[in-house]
């Protein structure tokens, strides 16, 4: 006699799996004999095929039992309309045959008698999972036995009713799979909403409305180094190793940690406060701009949040950009740095090739041609709009176009300056391209 697992309409009954059902296992031929499968033969079912489907029926698995395979397996033929529940590796996969199929043993399959819905029985083990967890056992991982699944508890509708239940939850499963592709697609809206966004805000277009109204100073041009108190990377190589972690202490700001236009808190480094004292020229303030050096499909920048519980340090590769306040809001500068318009401009002046990266003077000097006002004259630098509760920016004269700020620089950096002339200018802003400061110094110019 079955077990009542819940109150049921007085119309439906309660019965065991084996007295609605033949209860058949499966087989596994060797592996180490290559006759024993086949391109197309008998079709062979196991637990691993069922991993990520989503279809209620299935015809065969990702390969089939030869004849010679099929008859030393143990395996048998299952016909179509049976209902096949994985028992081991995990208990609960359920999946009705399309046709004539076998499986191996970690299924136990029902061959139904009489008159029941397959898709209702494989509806009810779905949502018994734990249920039928609960009769498993095994010392190396859980399996049911024939036996036990011949014990499972089914509540047996009349078969209209079945059919009607299964009409409804695939009705609703159906509905169910569409929302969660749109669902899917969200993320990938929001990502084209922002970028947008954007490059409105970076073009002028975002406040066009507003100057238009207010009477808003047009925007100037200048380069990232103009608004920054100081701009500075973090210690490289033997300066900074992985053996200086440390469990708790001073935080170090990694490329892990710079996400786009949020800061990633969940990664989390340490250096000691001993170790700190060497690096202090490295330290970081609140709602610093951080850059990550490596670009690919989008440019990496955040600002340092004010709310950190220790001071910080960035890493190499981590640029630091403090923005001089009375000039620009940091906020403002990271957006404009995370625009696509400076994707397009930085992505033509990386370095590197398997993970391209941005040398600190290319983004010092970082120019792109953005809207401006008629009145204006064009320009090559980044255009940078009045900042928040003032009427008018104090003038900001771009460098040179063809030139860059070499004379308290070292020599043999100097020799590494690479500059477009007049001449070679194209259509595309120039990049001042700087191979930043050797490795093995510190940064002198903060």
């Amino acid at each position: 006699m079955s077990e009542e697992r819940w109150t049921i309409p007085a119309s439906w009954d309660w019965a065991t799996a084996g007295d609605i059902a033949r209860i058949v296992g499966g087989g596994t031929p060797s592996s180490k004999v290559e006759g024993n499968f086949a391109e197309e033969g008998i079709p062979w079912i196991t637990p691993a095929d069922l991993t990520g489907y989503r279809e209620s029926h299935i015809s065969r698995g990702r390969r089939d039992l030869s004849e010679q395979g099929f008859a030393g397996s143990g395996a048998q033929l299952i016909p179509a309309g049976s209902v096949l529940f994985s028992s081991r590796a995990p208990i609960g996969y359920c999946v009705i045959a399309s046709n004539e199929v076998s499986t191996n043993q970690g299924f136990k399959s029902l061959v139904l008698d009489g008159e029941i819905d397959p898709g209702y029985i494989r509806h009810y083990l779905l949502s018994a999972k734990e249920y039928a967890e609960s009769k498993a056992s095994g010392t190396t991982f859980m399996e049911l036995s024939g036996a036990r699944v011949a014990e499972l508890a089914v509540p047996i509708a009349p078969l209209p009713e079945q059919r009607r239940i299964v009409a409804k939850v695939d009705g609703l499963t159906a509905r169910t799979a569409r929302a969660r592709k749109e669902l899917d697609r969200i993320p990938t809206l929001i990502a084209r909403y922002k970028q947008r966004l954007l490059a409105l805000a970076a073009d002028g277009l975002l406040t066009r409305g507003w100057r238009d109204e207010n009477g808003g100073e047009a925007w100037q041009a200048t380069t990232v180094e103009k608004l920054a108190e100081t701009t500075f990377d973090g210690p490289f190589g033997s300066n900074l190793k992985s053996a200086d972690y440390v469990d708790s202490g001073v935080r170090v700001v990694r490329l892990e940690n710079i996400g786009s236009l949020r800061f990633i808190r969940e990664k989390k480094t340490y250096i000691s406060e001993a170790k700190f004292k060497s690096l202090q020229r490295h330290e970081l303030k609140p709602d610093d701009v951080l850059f990550s050096s490596f670009i690919a499909e989008e440019i990496r920048v955040c600002l340092l949040p004010v709310d950190l519980d220790t001071i910080a340090i960035n890493k190499a590769d981590c640029f630091c950009v403090r923005v001089n306040r009375n000039i620009c809001l940091p906020k403002f500068l990271a957006y404009r740095l995370a625009s696509p318009t400076c994707y397009e401009v930085l992505k033509e002046a990386v370095h590197g090739a398997t993970r391209p990266g941005s040398r600190l003077a290319i983004s010092n000097n970082l120019k792109s041609n953005c809207r401006r006002s008629k009145s204006k004259p064009k320009s090559s630098a980044a255009s940078i709009p009045p900042s928040a509760g003032s009427t008018a920016w104090p003038p900001i004269t771009p460098p040179p176009p063809a030139s860059f700020p070499t004379s308290t620089l070292p020599s043999s950096q100097r020799r590494s300056r690479v500059a477009l002339s007049p001449k070679t200018r194209t259509t595309k802003p120039p990049a001042y391209c700087w191979n930043g400061p050797r490795r093995s110094e510190s940064p002198s110019r903060r």
